[in-house]
């Protein structure tokens, strides 16, 4: 996918001043966030049920995702509440993934 074709929105982490780029992907089934957001946050992470090997679009396999947690965040001012899975995402902080786009009512165009 080349990247002018990639969208991204501003997302706000609920009690915290901080804002970051986060990628609309279609094709991530799961909502992903980096672990270098978590670790300076300090925010709650559990462990994953069953480990997850997540594989990437670019055949790229990531290392076995053993950890999750619930973020509150909003975007345009909307609040919204999720599970993410914490992994080595490369150069992002966040991936809304399909999870987030079933539910959410979104006009992109």
């Amino acid at each position: 996918m080349h990247p002018s074709s990639l969208l991204y929105l501003l997302v706000s982490l609920s009690n915290y001043s901080f804002i970051y780029q986060t990628l609309l992907n279609s094709r991530a089934a799961i909502n992903l966030i980096h672990e270098d957001v978590i670790q300076p946050l300090y925010l709650e992470m559990s462990e994953t049920l069953n480990p997850l090997q997540i594989l990437m679009v670019n055949g790229k396999t990531l290392s076995i995702v053993t950890h999750q947690l619930t973020l509150s965040y909003t975007i345009s001012n909307v609040p919204h509440e999720d599970a993410f899975v914490v992994a080595l995402i490369s150069t992002h902080s966040l991936i809304l993934g399909m999870l987030f786009l079933e539910y959410t009512d979104i006009l992109i165009k």
